[in-house]
């Protein structure tokens, strides 16, 4: 887990999947429920980070995007992020013959009306997602 706005603040250092025991579960829903928003859009970043980690053979390898608008610090084009996240996330860029077969499945989800859906979705779709949804707030 990873949040972000113009910086990067990971829940946890290791790259490596911790257990579904109550411990680590208790210790993720506090880290959830203290996030706030706020700050500019580090979209990229945040997307590099979570799709340079190490692949696992064993497990689904998903990440999951959440954010509340345009990305405004960083790398803010859409084309070049769609792009590097693309080149990024190939197989190609593979070291470890192990690891190669297959790459992090990309998932974008928009919060807010500022969020931009057709970039999010075309993301989604060009790394082995699928089209996302939008929420609204009252």
């Amino acid at each position: 887990m990873l949040q972000f706005d113009s910086e990067l603040y990971p829940w946890s250092q290791s790259d490596d999947a911790l257990p579904a025991n109550s411990k680590n579960i208790k210790k993720a829903s506090g880290w959830v429920r203290s996030l706030y928003s706020e700050g500019g859009t580090n979209l990229y970043g945040a997307i590099q980070t979570s799709i340079e980690r190490k692949l696992d053979n064993t497990r689904a390898n998903i990440a999951f995007v959440i954010t509340d608008g345009e990305p405004t610090s960083g790398v803010t084009s859409w084309p070049l992020i769609q792009e590097y996240t693309k080149d990024l996330n190939s197989m190609d860029v593979c070291t470890e013959m192990d690891s190669c077969r297959q790459k992090w499945a990309l998932f974008n989800f928009a919060i807010g009306d500022n969020a931009p859906m057709t970039e999010l979705n075309k993301l989604s779709i060009l790394n082995m997602g699928q089209e996302q949804f939008q929420i609204f707030f009252k």
